[in-house]
């Protein structure tokens, strides 16, 4: 998106469905943190009609960068706070700590099984949310725009019927728009002092991560139909009014 204050605000239209449909675009963004976002980033987002915006941030996170689509008009804010296992706080308290033992190039992968496992209900009631036509346009995002929003867009497109490649192919797209340099999750590490390059592998969009997490969802709970209804406890008409308006055929 043509926006002056984020680095990684994108469409999620225009990826094929397994039905022979297409996701819409100009309906459902992912983003990073929004508050940064310019007075011209505001007119922007308000011409297209932006009606919602789905935080997946914990409550420190807020209270330090609140955003600044909170107070735009005709917007709802969905607070679903994904614990802060995959936040720059929990990063930060590792480094302060000194416990560095599993930060390792597996980390990321390992941190998005344990948001589908341990965290199904707050992405639940973002995708409820979301199934309404009247709550579109909307974006969803974190600190980052990559790890907890990179599982919930890896949730709605397979729900919608998106290709397991194409769904990877979106999460490793963060690389090519942040050239896995976040600037807002750098600036918790400038902050206390932190080299960059120490915590590299944790700003990086490696396919792999996603892909453990796709195989876990798979193996483990049985593919996505049956984590949104075992897990999620989402119906099927919840998915099905989700396609409605998110899949153009």
């Amino acid at each position: 998106m043509p926006l002056e204050g984020t680095q990684n605000f994108r469409d999620l239209g225009g990826y094929a469905t397994a039905d022979g449909g297409c996701v819409r675009w100009g309906h459902l963004f992912r983003a990073d943190a929004l508050s940064t976002l310019t007075d011209a980033d505001l007119a922007h987002l308000a011409d297209r009609g932006l009606r919602l915006v789905i935080d997946f941030r914990g409550d420190e996170e807020v209270a330090l960068e609140p955003g600044r689509l909170r107070e735009a008009p005709g917007v709802t804010t969905h607070h679903a706070p994904i614990g802060e296992n995959a936040s720059p706080a929990e990063w930060r308290a590792r480094f302060e700590s000194g416990d560095l033992g599993d930060l390792d190039e597996g980390w990321l992968g390992r941190t998005y099984v344990g948001m589908l496992d341990a965290r199904p209900e707050a992405f639940a009631g973002a995708i409820r949310t979301l199934a309404s036509a009247s709550a579109l346009p909307a974006v969803f995002h974190c600190t980052a725009g990559k790890d907890r929003t990179g599982v919930m867009a890896m949730l709605v497109l397979r729900l919608l019927g998106v290709s397991r490649e194409d769904v990877i192919a979106d999460y490793a797209l963060t690389a090519r728009y942040t050239g896995n340099k976040i600037k807002a999750a750098s600036r918790w590490f400038t902050e206390m002092g932190v080299d960059l390059e120490v915590a590299g592998h944790l700003f990086a969009a490696r396919p792999e991560n996603l892909a453990v997490a796709l195989d876990h969802l798979e193996a483990a709970h049985g593919g996505i139909e049956r984590y949104a209804l075992d897990n999620m406890g989402l119906g099927a008409s919840v998915v099905e009014d989700l396609r409605s308006a998110l899949v153009e055929r």
